[in-house]
């Protein structure tokens, strides 16, 4: 073993001696596998002190190792590597992958745990329902006339330029009205009429209509006829609910401004909800102080005023009741 002349490193060489480094002649060492790496750098270090003082140079100053166990300047880095010594390479094992970068959805504030969300709150739209109107009760002792009812006049005459006498009708739907029945079944006349408006009349030829405008009926100046009810012989009561019945409508009728007492044969078909029928009469001109008509296009007119009327009746509301 060759003495190294500073004594300051007897120590070091007392450390090696124990390690049992063996130093062939040519000033190198054999290091066992085992030796940890601080104790390499040591050794090293001795080496080079040796190969310094054989050549006739000056003994360098030993470099200043590492502390064995160098202090992380914070957790998770990588400590420097020692001086002289290469840089370790960290390989980033193959089963742990990279971690993907954060999404949007990642990088929004997470509120506290057990603080619930605020939603805000919206109040709901009710749609506005309209309020039915209310329900009117029907009155069983009232009928009145409803849609579907028309009432037509019906006259024979000849024609002069017709071989044959026809008769002529004139129709409007433009009528009116009620019965009203007492509790035992006889008529209140009070609330028992039936209105026709007479200008409204229409055939199937024009002169005669107005003709009866302003001749015989006069409808421009007369513009109603009205029957007011006061009884009906033979209607069953109480009223039928089915079943087809005759009878009679007997009052007082107002035509051409004159009143007189008239009866309707009547024929009706009776439901839960009223009665469909048809009701009929006949007069003279006369007997409402009308003109026969005479003109020069007529060779003559059959002196009977025949009406008929088309009803359809339905039970009313008991408000209609005045």
């Amino acid at each position: 073993m060759i003495e190294s002349p500073d004594q300051s490193l007897s120590p070091l060489a007392a450390g090696v001696e124990s390690s049992s480094i063996n130093i062939n002649p040519y000033g190198t060492t054999s290091l066992p596998k085992t030796i940890p790496l601080r104790w390499m750098l040591i050794v090293l270090a001795i080496n080079l002190s040796l190969l310094a003082a054989g050549c006739g140079n000056e003994l360098p100053v030993a470099p200043t190792l590492a502390p064995a166990v160098p202090t992380l300047a914070a957790a998770g880095s990588t400590p420097p590597p020692a001086a002289g010594t290469p840089a370790p390479v960290t390989k980033t094992p193959a089963s742990q992958p990279a971690s993907p970068a954060p999404t949007p959805e990642q990088t929004l504030p997470t509120p506290a745990p057990g603080t619930p969300a605020t939603i805000p709150h919206t109040p709901a739209v009710v749609p506005d329902t309209p309020t039915p109107p209310p329900t009117q009760e029907l009155d069983p002792l009232i009928l009145r006339i409803v849609e579907g009812t028309s009432a037509r006049y019906l006259v024979k005459e000849q024609f002069l330029r017709l071989d044959l006498p026809n008769d002529a009708i004139g129709e409007t739907s433009a009528v009116s009205g009620s019965i009203r029945f007492r509790s035992d079944g006889s008529i209140d006349p009070a609330g028992s009429k039936f209105v026709v408006e007479l200008r409204p009349l229409s055939s199937d030829d024009q002169e005669r209509d107005e003709f009866l405008e302003e001749e015989s009926l006069e409808s421009n100046k007369f513009s109603v006829a009205e029957f007011v009810i006061e009884e009906a012989p033979g209607l069953p009561w109480p009223l039928p609910q089915d079943g087809q019945h005759e009878f009679q409508l007997r009052g007082e009728m107002t035509v051409h401004g004159v009143t007189n007492p008239t009866t309707w044969e009547v024929t009706a078909q009776f439901s839960p909800q009223g009665a469909t029928g048809q009701a009929k009469t006949s007069f003279n001109f006369a007997k409402f102080d009308m003109e026969k008509p005479s003109v020069f296009f007529l060779l003559s007119v059959e002196d009977l005023i025949r009406l008929e009327l088309e009803f359809v009746l339905g039970y009313g509301p008991s408000e209609s009741v005045k």
